[in-house]
């Protein structure tokens, strides 16, 4: 594996004192943008082999009767999946939207909500293979999957005016599957799944657009490293300003935008297809903020 490709460095960091200088703060900016920087950052070979990515539409390859039965579900009414790429499909308890231009796939089957009667979550390993075997059908490439993540969802009951819980029960398990493309992260593209108590997907979401580079991106030139780095900092300190941080994180990843062109035919949004270019993400959270960040992506071409 090449040494620049380095799919995600995140660091935690504490900062005791709270009483630091702004004019420190700052520096701890400097200071942590110098030594996180990833090392693709100003690499003009290392950039241009990350434009060199053969698409793969994996909506091609659908295999509509095997995905039905991984989702046991018997038939809809409506359009194809194969043949129609923006449609709708139901049937009594479910409906799946799907948009194929985008590589993207809804899923929601109203009779397995949660079930009072199954307080205990499905087998971990045996809900993520479901997951797994849904994605193989879909024909997305296992090969693309960067981690899979499993959080099972709680739930309590207590009597009315009560604030202690009677009884505490699994609601259901989400699985997120997140992707990469010759080792490096892919922003946005994911697919979440929920198995419910008894083994069966609930909920699906897949979003997992064929992979094309930004056609703007023909004779690109790298962006030096200093001038990233400045672009990083300068703007750090004008949305947050100078202050103590709990968390920094900087990596490469493929980040997405619509393409979108003057045509003809008027090509609506939704049928738009979206392109990727190699981009820096930063990701920050300031000191005593419990949750969320601030997340930021750059450009390392022009």
């Amino acid at each position: 594996m090449s040494k620049f490709k380095i799919i995600l460095l995140v660091v935690g960091l504490i900062f005791m004192g709270s009483g630091l200088s702004k004019a420190q703060e700052c520096l701890t900016y400097l200071e942590l943008i110098e030594k996180y920087m990833p090392e693709g950052v100003g690499n003009q070979a290392f950039l241009e082999d990350l434009l060199k990515v053969e698409p793969y539409d994996w909506t091609e390859k659908i295999d509509v009767p095997a995905a039905f039965e991984v989702l046991k579900e018997d038939s809809f009414e409506g359009q194809s999946l194969q043949g129609y790429p923006i449609g709708i499909l139901i049937n009594d308890h479910s409906i799946i939207k799907y948009n194929l231009v985008r590589g993207e796939i809804r899923y929601i089957n109203r009779q397995r909500e949660f079930d009072p009667g199954t307080g205990e979550a499905y087998d971990y390993e045996k809900g993520k293979v479901l997951v797994e075997n849904l994605i193989q059908t879909l024909g997305i490439p296992t090969s693309e999957i960067l981690r899979v993540e499993g959080k099972v969802l709680k739930g309590a009951a207590a009597r009315l005016g009560s604030i202690q819980p009677e009884k505490q029960y699994d609601i259901e398990t989400t699985y997120f599957f997140s992707r990469m493309i010759r080792e490096t992260a892919v922003i946005t593209s994911t697919v979440v799944a929920a198995v419910s108590n008894k083994g069966e997907i609930s909920r699906c979401r897949v979003r997992w657009p064929a992979l094309k580079i930004d056609p703007g991106l023909q004779r690109p030139q790298a962006i030096s490293r200093e001038e990233v780095k400045d672009m990083v900092y300068k703007t750090m300190v004008e949305n947050q300003g100078c202050v103590s941080l709990e968390r920094f994180g900087a990596y490469i990843a493929y980040v997405p935008s619509t393409y979108d062109v003057q045509d003809e035919d008027d090509t609506p949004e939704v049928a738009r297809e979206k392109v990727y270019a190699p981009r820096l993400v930063i990701f920050y959270r300031p000191e005593n903020q419990e949750e969320g960040g601030e997340e930021l992506t750059f450009d390392l071409l022009r």
